[in-house]
């Protein structure tokens, strides 16, 4: 696997019904979001990538997914489809740069219909592993802040980002879709205690700087494992302790200076 620094951006192309295709050694830029709402998204630019990989692209089934980081730890930074009409080609200095976004999951998801009921008693928790499954989507093992039983049964249907929306806020959560899972955020933002510390001598780049709502924003190298919801520790001697990530940035450019995670959170409770 090709590094640049120690640097590792790897993308993968799979058309469904196809094999795969992986890509390393081009020069990527990359720029996502994650906020635990809803569909995050990326926008990639890709520089000497192939007529038959743009090719691929272009329909509206294929999936992308990118890996990124360092050597030591690269992980997955966004999947899901190209976003329509967001695909470009041009030449820059000399070299053919392709350019795309992505929205997590599939772009598809945000007009899925449900048609089904349960007619009797039914856990809030039945249903949402249901409607993951029917979606292609990876319920994680959590537990929920309240699993509310429909006594009378449930009927889903309509949009299924609608019926996401009620099951979620019945529960005390809010919903969104992260590297292929469908995860459901706890109102107060805490979803998971990780092992992240982020000190001056562990990645901490710069200081952390308070921004709206008494929230901190963190600058660090590039850590593709960190998500909403996890729990993160500060350490240094400015803006010290432990927070709850609210939002997440992965920017970078693997020949360029900039190759750096964003993360802004609130203070754990």
């Amino acid at each position: 696997m090709p590094t640049y620094f120690g640097r590792v951006a790897r993308l993968q192309i799979q058309v469904p019904g196809q094999l795969g295709q992986e890509i390393d050694g081009l020069r990527v830029r990359l720029r996502s979001r994650r906020s635990g709402k809803g569909f995050d998204g990326a926008q990639i630019d890709v520089w000497g990538l192939s007529t038959d990989s743009y090719g691929q692209l272009g329909r509206g089934d294929t999936i992308t997914r990118l890996v990124a980081g360092y050597q030591d730890g690269p992980g997955e930074v966004m999947q899901g489809q190209v976003v329509p009409l967001s695909l470009r080609r041009v030449v820059s200095e000399g070299e053919v740069v392709t350019s795309w976004q992505v929205q997590e999951a599939t772009t598809a998801l945000a007009s899925v219909t449900l048609a089904t009921s349960w007619p009797g008693a039914v856990k809030a928790s039945e249903v949402l592993s249901y409607i993951a499954g029917a979606l292609g989507l990876a319920l994680p093992a959590q537990v929920l802040p309240v699993d509310l039983v429909y006594a009378r049964g449930f009927t889903a249907y309509g949009k299924a980002r609608q019926i996401l929306t009620t099951l979620a806020t019945d529960c005390g959560c809010t919903w969104s879709v992260q590297a292929g899972r469908l995860v459901l955020l706890p109102l107060d933002g805490a979803l998971r205690t990780r092992a992240f510390v982020f000190a001056p001598s562990s990645g901490l780049i710069g200081y952390p700087e308070q921004v709206d709502g008494g929230r901190v924003r963190s600058t660090t190298l590039m850590q593709p494992g960190i998500f909403p919801g996890d729990t993160y520790r500060l350490g240094g001697d400015t803006l010290a302790g432990d927070y709850v990530a609210e939002q997440v940035e992965h920017a970078g450019d693997l020949w360029g200076a900039e190759w750096y995670s964003y993360v802004t959170g609130r203070v754990a409770k």
